[in-house]
């Protein structure tokens, strides 16, 4: 356990240090849902029933954006090779990965959320709901992101064809996280979609360590 939180403690402060690109990451998603809100700024009863879903569409791109500085570097400059001869294992290097983006991209995002939804809406009742959605089905966002960055970092292609090739695999946990805040709407119970984030989640992390493990045990042949 001490030689894993020295490898997150080492992910951690890189991408700390590197505090333009977080900056750039909470503008994009600041702006993103300002220039939204200002393009119906005239119909502010519309744009209330579907903020959730702006929402989560600019989380997605922010992660993908995001996702590919964790790994990039590392696969470059051999430094996941020096990680393996160090001790470190595949399993132990996808995880700190995972938790680092975790702590720098999603956490600071979670953070000023209500306030995003406070600026479109000072009465907006969802609160909860919208959180808790980010909370429960944005890791699966990440490990799926974080597996294509891993599959394609050896063909270097762009972002684009990331985002075609995990289209399906994001698709489930769109439906029950943009759910979960529509079931509130019609005062339903949103608890259930929540189990299922946590479900997706359980089954998205065990199969993304072990696609990554081969992923990047091909990678370093």
């Amino acid at each position: 356990m001490k030689k894993f939180l020295i490898l997150l403690s080492r992910e951690l402060n890189i991408n700390i240090k590197n505090f333009s690109v977080l900056i750039t990451n909470l503008i994009f998603f600041s702006m993103s849902i300002f220039i939204f809100a200002m393009s119906f700024s005239n119909d502010l009863d519309s744009v209330k029933s579907y903020v959730h879903c702006v929402i989560w569409v600019v989380l997605l791109f922010n992660i993908i954006f995001s996702t590919e500085q964790f790994f990039e570097s590392d696969f470059s400059d051999g430094s996941i090779k020096e990680l393996l001869t160090t001790g470190y294992n595949f399993f132990e290097i996808i995880l700190s990965k995972f938790l680092s983006i975790l702590i720098v991209v999603l956490l600071p995002i979670i953070l000023i959320l209500p306030f995003f939804a406070y600026t479109i809406d000072n009465n907006y009742l969802f609160y909860d709901s919208l959180i808790k959605s980010v909370i429960f089905g944005g890791p699966s966002i990440i490990l799926i992101t974080l597996i294509g960055q891993i599959l394609l970092s050896s063909l270097r292609k762009n972002k684009v064809l990331l985002f075609i090739l995990l289209v399906p695999f994001y698709i489930p946990t769109f439906i029950f996280a943009i759910g979960a805040v529509e079931l509130e709407m019609i005062q339903q119970s949103p608890d259930k979609n929540f189990y299922i984030l946590i479900g997706i989640f359980m089954i998205t992390f065990s199969i993304s360590l072990i696609t990554g493990k081969l992923a990047m045990e091909e990678l370093n042949n």
